[in-house]
């Protein structure tokens, strides 16, 4: 009941405040995925056990953007998502409005933190079609927090700085401070961009820190039952977090001429317990004007200045086809792979299998 009420009040608070002479738009996707994934559970320093895993279909997902101009000059947003397992309350809630600054724009209320230009990359709740792959890469950082966001540009190049609260609801307890997100990127030549991202929060609770924590994207697409370790590393419960990233993108289909796409992010994350370093590697190539391939390797290495191994690696292979206009099938073919020596408060999951997506934007 109280996450039905959450929904209807996300759902009104755009279209109530909105003028009867503004346009809203609405917009939405609906996805839902068949996977058979086999799982193998850590149990000791390289003993691992297989999880027998069932096959079938995931519930649907559904996720509904509302637009409207709440004020001349103010347009607010939301998203309301139904995730595997039930309806949630809006993703994102916030009001935008042109900033004092020349060709920039001020953000507040809570949105998905600027961090990294894989956000075109990933899945997220049923907004899938983006992705070129149906699961996430092993590191995918990020989270929605609430606060401000200063966004803007000047010719080729764009920026973003984000205060947030750096943890998930309205925590205004002792042990919460303040995140710091920046963002800057452009594009170097023709079909060229570089850009690159630094995030940091200090808590003296650890449990309060969200970003890039085991509910965020990651996880997305890969669903292991039972008692079987995460997807991915949970990188979220530290007191202190520096991350910083830069991404590369190189569009060879300039001109129509090649149909290959590049991208390539590196990244370093230092918090209170250790440091890790992570690479994601993807390549699209467009078969047809309707179908596509393709491949994305991502590794984090968990401890990198340890003696013992500590990386975790995915491997994705995908076809893509667009059946019609909005609707998009997606197959996949994903490996993860850990080394067995992890550092022990680290739980990941081996696995392998296929997966079919099937998604419909409206």
């Amino acid at each position: 009941m109280k996450t039905a009420l959450l929904v209807i009040v996300s759902l009104l608070t755009v279209l109530l405040v909105v003028p009867a002479t503004a346009q809203v738009s609405f917009e939405g996707h609906v996805s839902g995925i068949f996977q058979d994934i086999e799982g193998e559970d850590w149990i000791a320093a390289g003993e691992w056990e297989d999880e027998p895993q069932e096959r079938g279909f995931s519930d649907l997902q559904f996720n509904l953007d509302i637009t409207g101009e709440v004020a001349p000059g103010i347009d607010g947003f939301a998203r309301v998502v139904a995730p595997f397992g039930g309806i949630t309350a809006a993703y994102e809630l916030y009001i935008t409005h042109a900033a004092l600054l020349p060709m920039s724009e001020l953000k507040f209320g809570q949105f998905e933190l600027p961090f990294g230009d894989q956000t075109g990359r990933r899945s997220l709740i049923a907004d899938v079609q983006s992705n070129n792959l149906i699961g996430n890469a092993v590191t995918d950082l990020g989270a929605a927090q609430t606060g401000l966001e200063f966004s803007g540009h000047y010719q080729a190049m764009d920026w973003n700085l984000a205060l947030t609260n750096g943890t998930t609801g309205s925590n205004f307890s002792d042990d919460r401070d303040m995140a710091i997100t920046v963002r800057a990127g452009g594009d170097i030549f023709p079909g060229f961009r570089a850009s690159g991202s630094f995030y940091t929060v200090s808590h003296d609770d650890p449990t309060l820190n969200n970003f890039g924590g085991p509910d965020f994207y990651a996880n997305h697409g890969y669903r292991l039952l039972g008692t079987i370790g995460d997807i991915s590393p949970d990188l979220s419960n530290v007191e202190e977090l520096d991350v910083w990233q830069l991404d590369l993108t190189y569009d060879l289909g300039l001109g129509g001429l090649t149909p290959l796409e590049l991208y390539l992010n590196y990244g370093d994350i230092d918090n209170d317990i250790g440091e890790a370093n992570y690479l994601t590697f993807e390549g699209r190539y467009d078969l047809t004007p309707a179908s596509y391939l393709a491949v994305r390797w991502s590794q984090i290495d968990i401890d990198p200045d340890s003696d013992d191994d500590g990386k975790v690696e995915r491997l994705q292979v995908g076809l893509g086809h667009e059946i019609s206009p909005g609707t998009l099938m997606k197959l996949e073919y994903v490996d993860q792979d850990v080394d067995d020596d992890l550092p022990p408060f680290i739980d990941v999951a081996k696995f392998s299998g296929i997966l079919a997506e099937l998604s419909v934007r409206f």
